[in-house]
């Protein structure tokens, strides 16, 4: 009777060490699953520095895991404690197991980035203060930079549009060669990563025009200049393209160009627009009413669409135009003198 009582006493332990093993293991597994069955994206960051059980806990925060020590074991049992530093998009419809196999993926892991508005027709230093609020340089030091001769002779073996002529512009030897853009950096990016990931950009739009360049009668330097002009006096591809015309006109007949967008650039501090077209007698050499030709740089940063319309201008008779500044900023255009003053008196009625 007495050995039929152990019997029972062994069975019965191992029965409920079987239970205990078989709970075990579905509280496991029930712990593998996702918090969600329902899509919940969660972008979730590993520091430097950060190790296995602030991880843990960090996921069990954001709602990505059940329970930190099944995580934990988990790991243990698989070998999957490499986690990586950075940024992960995951989700918490995402079981355990896919968690854990992404914070161990290299290619998943995510560096730190922001986003860099750079808009068509901007000067540098309107460039410069973006920088600066994005990533921190003084709008000073990116000037700095970008009027640093041996830093700009540097520059001129990567970027064959780059010449020795940008030494004979005013302000900054880099204007009209940054090209305007939304980019994604990377949050640490270097001033020389920002200012060469700017020039690539110049690069590929330049590219498909490189021969019809080289060809032209004016050079790279007087071509991005005329384009940076355009691209201030024009608000649409079309009328870019007229306007051109108008200027390459005026040129090809010995005309000022008599733009008051260079008298912009030539007082270069303004509050009012109106102040471009109150001081055509300036003393400089970007102001086009004073002097023949072209300004000895360009006055800003002109974007795909102005370097375009320079490159292949409408053929018009047009030696005149406007733009409605008080109105709807439609440009009008005029073969005449007397037409064009016909035009400013009907809708420049602000000035």
């Amino acid at each position: 009777m007495k050995a039929k009582k152990v019997l029972i006493g062994i069975l019965v332990f191992f029965v409920l060490a079987a239970g205990a093993a078989v709970g075990a293991l579905l509280y496991y597994q029930n712990n593998l699953k996702a918090v969600s069955s329902n899509p919940a994206p969660v972008s979730f960051r590993i520091e430097e520095g950060q190790y296995g059980d602030e991880i843990y806990q960090n996921l069990y925060d954001e709602g990505l895991i059940r329970n930190t020590m099944v995580a934990k074991i988990y790991v243990k049992l698989n070998h999957m404690g490499d986690f990586k530093k950075g940024r992960f998009d995951l989700d918490k419809s995402w079981d355990l197991p896919r968690i854990i196999k992404t914070l161990n993926d290299d290619s998943a892991a995510k560096a730190d980035e922001v986003e860099c508005r750079f808009t068509d027709g901007d000067w540098a230093k309107d460039y410069a203060k973006t920088i600066e609020e994005t990533f921190g340089y003084p709008a000073a030091e990116t000037l700095a930079l970008w009027n640093d001769p041996d830093y700009v002779a540097g520059l001129m073996d990567d970027y064959w549009f780059i010449t020795d002529q940008v030494y004979e512009s005013e302000h900054v030897l880099l204007e009209g060669y940054l090209a305007p853009e939304t980019y994604r950096f990377l949050a640490d990016s270097s001033l020389d990563d920002i200012t060469r990931r700017l020039l690539d950009q110049t690069a590929e739009i330049l590219a498909p025009y490189k021969d019809q360049m080289t060809d032209s009668w004016y050079d790279i330097h007087q071509i991005m200049t005329l384009a940076s002009i355009v691209q201030y006096e024009g608000n649409t591809p079309e009328n870019m393209a007229t306007i051109a015309g108008v200027f390459y006109n005026r040129l090809n007949d010995g005309w000022m160009l008599q733009s008051s967008a260079t008298t912009c650039y030539a007082l270069y501090e303004y509050d009012d627009w109106r102040s471009c077209e109150l001081n055509h007698d300036i003393a400089s050499s970007y102001n086009t009413y004073t002097h023949y030709g072209l300004t000895p740089g360009p006055i800003c940063n002109p974007g795909a669409a102005a370097i375009k319309a320079t490159l292949n201008p409408e053929n018009t008779n047009y030696y005149y135009f406007m733009a409605d500044a008080c109105g709807d900023g439609t440009v009008y255009f005029a073969e005449t003198y007397a037409e064009h003053e016909a035009n400013v008196e009907k809708y420049l009625t602000c000035y």
